[in-house]
């Protein structure tokens, strides 16, 4: 291999360590800022029923909620009268965020 490439392998190799170390130190700040969900702990079976199939809040029974961002089939609610918020991708999937 020529040494300009060598020089290119290793300035690649260098950068791409640069990012790793700040990938970690992201996601170890985020993990120690994660707090529970709104106090109200994870969505049960139950309630990801209710929610995905019915369209009703499980915290207050509320049937109005705003749409926050989507990506794919994913998006964000958040209940209007109690502001509960979540993830959802009817009919599989529901999270609280």
């Amino acid at each position: 291999m020529s040494e300009e490439l060598l020089k290119l392998i290793d300035d690649t190799l260098a950068q791409l360590k640069a990012m790793q170390m700040v990938l970690m130190e992201v996601a170890r700040i985020t993990a120690a800022e994660k707090k529970p969900a709104q106090g109200k702990g994870l969505i049960t079976l139950q309630e990801k029923q209710i929610l995905l199939e019915h369209q009703i809040c499980p915290d207050c029974g509320s049937t109005t909620f705003y749409v926050g961002p989507k990506g794919g089939q994913l998006e964000n609610i958040k209940c209007v009268k109690c502001g509960s918020k979540f993830n959802i991708c009817p009919p599989f999937f529901a999270e609280r965020i």
